[in-house]
């Protein structure tokens, strides 16, 4: 698995004009963290040359301070009407007018739906931070929707992060936990209090080594409103344990104006290089193939045109060219019967051969009453008239050599092809 970068955004207590940045390299298949820091924005940009390249994805985690998250109910099925309906529905929930809030949803089944509202100039504002960093972020999300399981409270250093329920939380202190966890609203949002298997629901408080006694402490408070606490001890930082529990269904707030279109694939852009690379392979061939068999058919024509002007020279009175080859074999026969192999098909297997030899065809003569083609053959050595002679035979014909003369350096010869079986 790639290594992952996970980037959380806060308010300075000091001056909520500037971002307080926390910023993990995690390796997901092995859970070491390559890198890690944090500071002002001003840090973390510093930091991007040392973070880059990122093999895998950028994941932005927002304080849950920063935003709220609430629930509504909205019949209806087409989405362009649920997401004009929803801002008026949880208008109540409001601390400013709707208009000045960017809404995220994501539906829980039928027409529920759970709510992310940030205030809109923030929302501009982080988005137009995050362009500059030039990083491909994918999600934006509340940082408290990452805790592996609901209810449930993640406690560090005076702050409480609660999962109410699946896509629903709040950040606030410590102290305030235990009322927030005995309202009769938060009964109702979450399963605190179900039982299963005849046991009550716990609720599961999770923190760091240096806050094991307030936990202790809390999980006396929550047991004293009759509540089944769980109580785990993390052995990492708020952030990291966040980041090692990323969930991925969490509500993502880059949403409508704020959508991330991403780039085309480099995968399926190259499986689009390779379909019309095969596509022009393909009419290329097509186009190779009938432009061959024109040629074909064109030479074709020629060669029939030039048979018929040789047959027409050779027997002037023929009243009819139709059937070359077969008048041409009555000729040589003198009109006997054929009683072995076709002499044109013996010439044309033994004709074949001869270029491959390396030999220089002289003259042909046919014999037809004895059935003999002998071809008269040069060459510059006595092996080549060997071993077309072996060639001929393997090819089926009974091919015999005759006689051999040297002269100026040359082999003459004869090569006798027995046509009648």
């Amino acid at each position: 698995m790639p290594e992952n970068l996970y980037v959380r955004l806060s308010r300075v207590a000091e001056s909520l004009d500037c971002y307080a940045v926390q910023w993990l390299l995690l390796d997901e298949s092995t859970g070491i963290v390559r890198a890690k820091g944090a500071g002002d924005g001003s840090d973390f940009q510093d930091e991007l040359s040392n973070l880059q390249p990122i093999a895998g994805e950028v994941h932005v985690l927002l304080s849950t301070e920063l935003c709220l998250l609430t629930r509504a109910t909205v019949p209806g099925r087409q989405q362009r009407q649920v997401s004009q309906a929803i801002p008026y529905m949880v208008e109540d929930d409001l601390a400013t007018e709707v208009e000045h809030c960017h809404f995220a949803t994501s539906s829980t089944g039928g027409s529920e739906y759970a709510v992310a509202v940030v205030d809109s100039e923030l929302m501009s504002d982080l988005f137009d931070w995050l362009t500059t960093t030039g990083l491909p972020i994918s999600t934006l999300t509340p940082d408290v929707l990452h805790q592996p399981s609901w209810p449930s409270a993640l406690v560090h250093g005076g702050r409480c992060w609660v999962r109410t329920e699946d896509n629903g939380g709040v950040l606030t202190s410590v102290a305030l936990l235990p009322m927030l966890f005995g309202s009769p609203d938060v009964h109702e949002m979450t399963s605190v209090g179900e039982t299963v298997d005849n046991e009550a629901r716990p609720v599961s408080i999770t923190a760091s080594k240096s806050d094991v006694d307030t936990i202790e402490v809390l999980a006396s408070q929550l047991a004293a409103e009759s509540l089944a606490v769980e109580t785990h001890r993390a052995e990492y930082s708020a952030f990291e344990y966040l980041c090692r529990n990323f969930n991925t269904n969490a509500i993502n707030l880059l949403q409508g104006d704020y959508k991330i279109k991403r780039p085309p694939s480099t995968r399926g852009v190259r499986w689009q290089t390779l379909a019309v690379l095969a596509a022009c392979t393909f009419v290329f061939n097509i186009l190779l193939l009938f432009v061959q068999g024109t040629y074909l058919d064109i030479k074709a024509s020629q060669h029939e045109a030039e048979a018929v002007d040789l047959y027409r020279s050779v027997f002037p009175n023929a009243r009819s060219v139709t059937g070359i080859g077969t008048k041409w074999e009555a000729h040589l026969r003198g009109n006997r019967v054929d009683s072995g192999q076709s002499f044109m098909k013996v010439f044309s297997e033994a004709a074949r051969h001869v270029p491959a030899s390396d030999m220089q065809l002289i003259s042909v003569n046919f014999n037809a009453s004895r059935g003999d083609l002998i071809m008269q053959l040069q060459a510059s050595r006595n092996e080549q008239f060997v071993t077309l002679a072996r060639t001929l035979s393997q090819a089926g014909l009974q091919a015999d050599i005759g006689t051999l003369s040297q002269d100026e350096g040359l082999v003459k010869g004869n090569i006798k092809i027995r046509v009648d079986g």
